[in-house]
């Protein structure tokens, strides 16, 4: 099994998973951030390498915390009978949903290299510019659970979003968690994923005005009652 992750350099968590697994193959490193899309072409061509069989599991740079030995994950991934195991999304509300859709969080996943490879040729091709929306758009076409399966028992993947408890009785083989914020990742946040919230901010930006100028909204409303 290759372990794959992708890092332009040394950030949150990603000196103690490069100690966890010597042998992680860190792709991007020292590279300017080209886009989730671009991280997941870097890896699909990183890819067309191995053999098909091979099992390969993908894992985030920067927030994944690797709990138990990993000697055992081919075999159980294995007896999961599935082509690709991804981890699920520990969020589901309003600002996931309306990313993302589905319940896929692509910071963690496992699968038989040829299948992983089909699965980014996919994601690429629907032309959106986040990863992860990307493949909850493919998985949503494929509708298949023999092809991609969702980790929902958190066997090998749990994704606990920051939540320490989470993290510390996660009985999974690797916890996936967001770590460190700065401020260059806030403000990347914001310009990927504004697009998405336009119908929303502009609600926010005209109920901000009518509040700034309610007085002058009133001598307008009350003009219209006395005519």
């Amino acid at each position: 099994m290759k372990v794959i992750t992708y890092a332009t350099h040394s950030f949150g968590r990603f000196d103690t998973l490069v100690q966890s697994v010597p042998d992680i193959v860190v792709l991007g490193w020292g590279t300017k951030w080209n886009g989730f899309m671009g991280r997941c072409k870097e890896v699909l061509e990183y890819l067309e390498t191995f053999p098909d069989d091979e099992v390969v599991m993908v894992v985030d740079g920067f927030d994944t915390i690797i709990k138990k030995d990993l000697s055992e994950v081919e075999t159980i991934f294995k007896s999961m009978n599935c082509k690709i195991l991804v981890s699920k999304d520990p969020v589901d509300n309003y600002f996931t949903k309306k990313v993302y859709g589905n319940r896929i969080n692509t910071g963690l996943y496992i699968g038989y290299n040829k299948y992983v490879k089909e699965l980014l040729r996919e994601a690429l091709e629907t032309g959106e510019d986040d990863d992860q929306r990307a493949v909850n758009m493919v998985y949503s076409k494929i509708n298949d659970s023999s092809f991609i399966k969702i980790d929902t028992d958190n066997i090998i993947f749990e994704n606990c979003f920051n939540n320490i408890e989470c993290v510390n009785n996660s009985q999974a083989y690797i916890v996936g968690t967001p770590g460190e914020i700065s401020i260059s990742r806030y403000f990347r946040g914001i310009k990927e994923y504004y697009k998405f919230f336009v119908p929303e901010i502009l609600v926010l930006v005209l109920v901000l005005f009518m509040y700034l100028n309610r007085k002058s909204m009133y001598k307008i409303i009350s003009s219209f009652i006395k005519i």
